[in-house]
């Protein structure tokens, strides 16, 4: 047989009494699984009886606070990192767009002085080729001359006197000498037009070689600055995710420091409820065993009652003379019992 106060409620006390609806209500004890805070419900009622039992509402999924705590980190940030990615973006693209620009432009002054180059060569072989014709021009009218003054000494001297031979004999001299002149300064032209030529041709082996540098100084210049920009716009990506790795670390810091105090707060309520729930126990112990030592005390006396006196009453006085023993029936009689101690306090635990 179970004791009438083997039942305890959700704080530990004894259930002494019934409601009228049966069992006396308990409340449910639910805790939460990301806190471990204790949350109390409605009472439900474990009798019979006319009570609605009130039904639990389907309870919506709870979100992850650390999720939820990174969400709204990532939201903060990332506008910021969008605007830096796009930033990178554009750098690169201005760096791309301007390597092949450059290059172009390299190809079309290199195009000008090559230009300029065969049109100095044609001149100056267009002046070579002038001046061998004024040579050969110079030359003709050279002997055309020396012709003429040869036939018209001839005429005057004769051809066999002393005069007209030292007459042709001059006007060979002068031929020769007229001759030499024009080859020394068609020389002189050919020596001028090489050296033109080879002017021609350093100037532009310099502008061929200043083009050159120039484009690896302006491609190095660009790519240095391309690394600068991205570099500082890296550092900028660096510095926005430090602040967000340490503000996101902050609230996860501050979680932990409110559920470990919500923690606290359900440990010390359930070590005051095991408190309470062993002081009642103990209330209900020392009430038991004084109930226990009245019981006993009462069945002593009932006891001793039962051995003071009889229902065969016999007495002397008859009127026969003979003792007379008289059977009395009383009413509300209490059965005496022999159940021990030990069985009740089994009873009543």
């Amino acid at each position: 047989m179970s004791s009438p106060y083997s039942q305890l409620n959700a704080y530990g006390y004894p259930l002494y009494m019934s409601s009228p609806y049966g069992k006396v209500s308990k409340p449910v004890v639910k805790t939460n699984p990301l806190t471990g805070q204790f949350l109390q419900s409605q009472p439900q009622s474990t009798g019979g009886g006319s009570q609605p039992v009130q039904q639990e509402q389907p309870q919506q999924p709870q979100e992850d606070p650390q999720e939820r705590i990174r969400r709204e980190v990532e939201a903060i940030y990332a506008p910021l990192m969008n605007y830096l990615n796009q930033a990178e973006s554009a750098v690169t693209s201005e760096y791309q767009r301007y390597v092949p620009e450059l290059e172009q432009q390299y190809a079309t002054s290199l195009s000008n002085i090559q230009t300029q180059k065969t049109q100095g060569e044609r001149e100056l072989a267009a002046q070579e080729q002038a001046a061998g014709m004024r040579r050969e021009d110079a030359l003709s009218a050279a002997r055309r001359l020396y012709d003429e003054l040869r036939r018209g000494g001839r005429q005057r001297f004769g051809g066999a006197s002393s005069a007209g031979q030292a007459f042709t004999e001059l006007t060979a001299q002068e031929q020769q000498r007229q001759s030499g002149n024009i080859w020394q300064a068609y020389q002189q032209t050919l020596d001028n037009l090489n050296r033109y030529r080879a002017n021609l041709l350093d100037n532009f082996a310099q502008a061929q070689k200043e083009l050159e540098l120039a484009k690896t100084s302006a491609l190095q210049q660009a790519y240095t600055n391309y690394q600068n920009r991205r570099n500082e716009i890296i550092a900028k990506k660096g510095e926005a995710e430090s602040l967000k790795a340490k503000a996101l670390y902050d609230e996860l810091q501050n979680l932990r420091n409110q559920v470990y105090q919500i923690n606290l707060q359900s440990l010390n309520l359930a070590q005051q409820l095991a408190y309470n729930k062993q002081m009642a126990l103990s209330t209900v112990d020392q009430y038991s065993q004084r109930v226990a030592q009245s019981i006993l005390g009462g069945s002593t006396s009932y006891q001793n009652l039962l051995n003071a006196t009889t229902t065969r009453p016999v007495s002397n006085l008859t009127v026969s003379g003979q003792p007379t023993t008289t059977t009395t029936t009383q009413t509300g009689v209490v059965q005496p019992t022999n159940r021990r101690l030990e069985e009740y306090l089994n009873y009543l635990y």
